[in-house]
């Protein structure tokens, strides 16, 4: 079990945002740890919430320093950004929510250009947390927009499994 959440988390690492990772890694830890950790052996003096707290900050805040190299409506952006929402909320340092409005107002609140990719809407989740808490609708206009259409002109792919032919025709529309 502690080998499959392990590998899970590695794999999570590599795929999603740095600060997501790290959030993902340090909420399930324990939860995939019990079932097979001698139960004295469980708490760790090292491993506080507070201690998880200070390593997800001190990430947060490299990640701020050196912002990523992706485009900024890529889902790995968006992984990112929706990482830093949610430790704004836990950690109640109104930095990093602060970065993610900048971040909108820079990028215009829009998002990535293929209709049915949902990897060009998944920065559009921050957008949205954003719009909850201060309702400027500019925030949501593009996601809006987004939905909209897809809602007047769905998709015709039937299938979502993942082949290059269907991939492509997912992203331009048909």
């Amino acid at each position: 079990m502690v080998n499959m959440v392990y590998n899970m988390n590695i794999h999570s690492l590599r795929l999603m945002g740095l600060t997501t990772a790290v959030i993902y890694f340090a909420s399930n830890f324990q939860l995939g740890a019990q079932p097979t950790v001698p139960a004295a052996s469980t708490s760790s003096p090292s491993i506080t919430p507070a201690a998880v707290l200070t390593v997800m900050q001190r990430v947060a805040d490299w990640q701020l320093a050196h912002p990523s190299i992706n485009p900024p409506t890529s889902w790995m952006v968006g992984a990112g950004s929706a990482g830093f929402m949610a430790l704004a909320g836990i950690s109640g340092d109104a930095k990093y929510r602060e970065a993610m409005l900048a971040a909108g107002e820079t990028n215009e609140w829009q998002l990535g250009s293929r209709p049915y990719d949902a990897d060009d809407y998944c920065v559009g989740q921050t957008w949205a947390e954003l719009y909850l808490l201060y309702r400027e609708p500019k925030m949501i206009a593009a996601l809006r927009e987004k939905f909209d259409a897809i809602l007047a002109k769905p998709s015709d792919v039937q299938s979502l499994e993942f082949t290059k032919p269907l991939s492509q025709a997912r992203e331009n529309g048909s």
